[in-house]
């Protein structure tokens, strides 16, 4: 991905990623949700780069979602360090 593309993908509105179901609940995209945080990872993670400013995060993927479940720290060392 370029710098431009990746601006895009960090920074633009996330609607067009979900549908809302009749309560409201949102369906992501778990394929574009699952490309959001890998360039996170490699980008800005990887690179020691927290700087966040201006981003439109979706939801987190499901792995992540399960793995914060179990508590902070686990999620913290699965998600920086995941190859």
């Amino acid at each position: 991905m370029t710098q431009e593309q990746l601006q895009v993908l960090f920074t633009k509105d996330k609607t067009n990623w979900y549908q809302k179901t009749k309560n409201n609940i949102r369906i992501w995209d778990n394929a574009k949700v699952h490309q959001f945080w890998e360039m996170v990872r490699i980008h800005k993670i990887q690179k020691g780069d927290f700087n966040f400013n201006g981003f439109v995060f979706p939801s987190f993927a499901k792995s992540e979602e399960k793995k914060l479940q179990l508590g902070d720290n686990q999620f913290v060392l699965s998600f920086v360090k995941r190859t």
